[in-house]
């Protein structure tokens, strides 16, 4: 897992489309939720627009809430307005208080969700 990680942190380093791709990838499949909170973390400070969707599939989907949380403060480093349909499905879904609350506070910032307070 170490080794996975530092391998991680080297490929954010890169910020190639070919480092990008496979985080993408890793985001999504790997077995240990520290790998993939890392690499959320990794995709957040590379903001390449090809990891708006497999972070917000993070978001909605992954069944650890650290992978979800570190997801969804990657997402929101990106202002584009693809992001906002992840963070309205995520907050339908959302069950762990803590992301909820900060979903919510997202939702009354850019606009969304008003009707859910």
């Amino acid at each position: 897992k170490k080794i996975k990680i530092e391998a991680i942190n080297q490929l954010a380093k890169l910020k190639s489309k070919k480092a990008v791709k496979l985080l993408n990838k890793i985001l999504l499949e790997d077995k240990d939720y520290e790998v993939r909170y890392n690499a959320a973390i990794a995709l957040g400070n590379i903001k390449d627009e090809s990891s708006i969707m497999p972070l917000g599939k993070a978001l909605t989907n992954d069944s650890n809430p650290v992978v979800r949380y570190s997801a969804l403060l990657s997402l929101i480093c990106y202002k584009d307005r693809k992001i906002i349909s992840y963070i309205e499905k995520a907050y339908n879904k959302e069950t762990d208080p803590e992301i909820k609350n900060l979903l919510q506070k997202i939702c009354e910032k850019i606009g969304i969700g008003k009707e859910k307070k």
